[in-house]
């Protein structure tokens, strides 16, 4: 008995593990299974969105379970884009992975946006008063983009690493002598325009403009 009980629950753990992964929002299971039969987990991001039908009618409803949508699709693209960024980033030395770090937010922030533009109303359907609406993006498009947008931040600092290398390979001896006998005399004209051109605080009639000089007066 104890045998048969235990294969019993191996079954129905093998068999829910194979099902497409569903929000946890305690959908109902008639709603749970909608998902399944619809979205290709495989291959596809998407978002749930549902909203009761009221007064206003099922156009209203809709339209709104559909910016919900497309809301948590945002949510679960970010989610995926993160994850390849993971898996980039292997690629990338600790000493270079600083660079990457910084700007890792707003990296996936632009993809993620740019992955949403494809994004497209795979279906929606009314249960028990509610209107349910799936928005979705391929995941191979997302992984492009996510790609797409790590190689264009790689070679972008890539470029301005050669143009440190180019100046600093360019520079010769000769040339940081000059720099510095320049910029000491730059300095020692900057010190002496500090320094008062009259010493004397005797005030004479000179000090003053005359009324003939004065623009106020002419």
């Amino acid at each position: 008995m104890k045998k048969l009980i235990l294969l019993t629950l191996i079954s129905l753990f093998i068999g829910c593990s194979n099902l497409p992964s569903i929000p946890s929002n305690n959908l109902s299971p008639s709603v749970s299974n909608k998902i399944s039969e619809i979205i290709d987990s495989k291959n596809e991001i998407y978002g749930l969105g549902s909203k009761k039908i009221s007064s206003t009618g099922s156009f209203v409803a809709e339209g709104k379970a559909k910016k919900e949508s497309l809301n948590n699709l945002r949510k679960n693209i970010d989610k995926e884009v993160n994850t390849y960024f993971d898996d980039f980033l292997k690629n990338v030395d600790p000493y270079s992975k600083s660079m990457f770090l910084s700007s890792r937010k707003e990296l996936i922030n632009y993809a993620t946006d740019d992955i949403l533009l494809n994004a497209s109303q795979k279906e929606s359907f009314l249960i028990d008063g509610k209107i349910y609406v799936l928005s979705t993006v391929e995941k191979k498009d997302a992984f492009a983009k996510s790609k797409f947008t790590f190689l264009e931040y790689t070679s972008n600092i890539k470029k301005r690493l050669e143009k440190i290398y180019y100046d600093v390979n360019t520079n010769s001896f000769e040339n940081i002598k000059n720099n510095s006998n320049e910029s000491t005399l730059k300095n020692n004209i900057s010190e002496s325009k500090v320094l008062p051109e009259k010493t004397n605080n005797d005030i004479s009639s000179t000090d003053f403009t005359s009324l003939e000089d004065d623009p106020l007066f002419l």
